[in-house]
């Protein structure tokens, strides 16, 4: 088993280095393919009760055998949101049948004339605004205010924790923390077990793009896109801000647990809703400082892009050679090879969605259409374009005999 481990992440780092050596390594990344495959346990169960999982887990790794390990990372901690009464997602179980994915609703929770005082005081700000108004049970929250905790005057900011909202949220806040608690060591658990079974991880800690904290979850989509045309310098001050916490966390968080592969998933960025002049004034700037902060731990920054990216690649080139991976969705490969070739590492390409819909044949060919593009030189790891949620068995062992056939150097 410890041969084994070595031998996949050697495959791991061969592909992010641009080393051609051994052969391609596969690892297609997986969401609720196991649930939905061998049907052992709800997705409502498995949010409940994360250690219910590691059955189905096991058994995919041990039927197809990829060289990676993904965790079951889109399964939210069930018990957390019901504690605090979570308003910015639904549920199974709660608003969707037992079995459905979970969703983060697109909605305001902090308007666009609160960018600055987010950026003068980030910590508070979420503390008065952003969590009454993510979490029903921490409402009474609005009342603390420490910003001006000095000398004496602090005796009586104090006060609010007296009051009965406030400590509702607090005891609300101590139950979450012990469910959450119970949620990681339940996620160390089985990554140990996996690795102990010959399973590197994919993926150590995700971390967040600046401007995706606006989009994904303060001012929506919608309004964070139309911010960049109608409040720009006041959305340059707040992701500025954000930034420097960002970089702060990844690299305390880093040197924590010494983590080595840190993945951002983009959610904004792509050509569809930004132009690449907007792109290089809001979004790479945070994201490079953050790329950069992974760089300076040692680590390997994982940019997983979640569209098309044609219009960005000049940008997502300006990195070191041989130490980054791009995960890429619609993206013409050609294009991204001329650009990114021998200096950054390429992952996904293959259509997810042809393991579902299409047949071995099918799977076959769509796999060495990518090699041959993509291994050439070096600096691929084959991975679908989307998370896998289903998928035929028979095309999934077509996709990793392929690789093992064809993706040899």
């Amino acid at each position: 088993m410890e041969n084994r481990f070595k031998e996949r992440a050697s495959l791991y780092e061969n592909a992010i280095t641009l080393t051609q050596s051994g052969r391609v390594c596969v690892a297609p990344q997986i969401m609720y393919l196991p649930i939905f495959m061998y049907g052992e346990v709800t997705v409502r169960e498995a949010m409940s009760d994360y250690r219910k999982l590691m059955p189905s887990w096991l058994r995919y790794h041990e039927e197809f055998q990829p060289d990676l390990y993904w965790a079951p990372g889109p399964l939210l901690p069930l018990r957390p949101l019901e504690t605090l009464d979570c308003k910015y997602a639904r549920w199974p179980g709660k608003h969707l049948g037992d079995n459905a994915p979970f969703q983060i609703l697109d909605e305001e929770f902090m308007s666009e004339d609160e960018y600055v005082e987010y950026a003068e005081d980030p910590t508070g700000f979420m503390i008065r605004k952003i969590l009454p108004r993510h979490y029903g049970a921490l409402d009474g929250l609005k009342m603390v205010d420490l910003s001006n905790a000095i000398f004496t005057g602090a005796f009586f900011d104090m006060i609010p924790f007296a009051l009965p909202p406030v400590k509702q949220a607090m005891e609300a806040m101590s139950a979450a923390g012990a469910q959450a608690l119970d949620y990681a060591q339940a996620m160390g658990e089985m990554a140990g077990m996996f690795a102990t079974k010959g399973w590197p991880a994919a993926l150590d800690q995700v971390a967040n793009v600046p401007f995706d904290i606006f989009n994904d979850l303060f001012r929506g989509l919608i309004n964070t896109t139309m911010d960049m045309l109608e409040c720009p310098n006041e959305l340059l001050m707040a992701i500025d801000a954000t930034t420097k916490i960002q970089v702060r966390k990844i690299k305390e968080q880093m040197k924590a647990q010494n983590n080595k592969y840190v993945y951002f998933f983009l959610h904004n960025g792509t050509d569809l809703f930004m132009s690449p002049e907007q792109f290089g004034k809001f979004y790479w700037p945070g994201l490079k400082a953050c790329i950069n902060a992974v760089l300076e731990m040692g680590g390997t920054p994982c940019i997983y892009t979640e569209g098309k990216m044609d219009l960005k690649l000049d940008y997502l080139a300006d990195v070191p050679k041989g130490k980054v991976l791009y995960h890429l969705v619609d993206t013409d490969l050609k294009l991204a090879k001329q650009k990114l070739g021998g200096i950054a590492c390429i992952s996904g390409c293959v259509d997810g969605a042809i393991l579902k819909h299409g047949t071995p044949a099918q799977v076959e060919r769509a796999v060495r259409e990518v090699l041959d593009i993509a291994m050439v030189d070096g600096g691929y790891m084959l991975d679908t374009t989307i998370p896998l949620d289903v998928a035929e068995k028979a095309n999934l062992h077509t996709l990793f005999e392929t690789v093992h056939k064809y993706g040899v150097y």
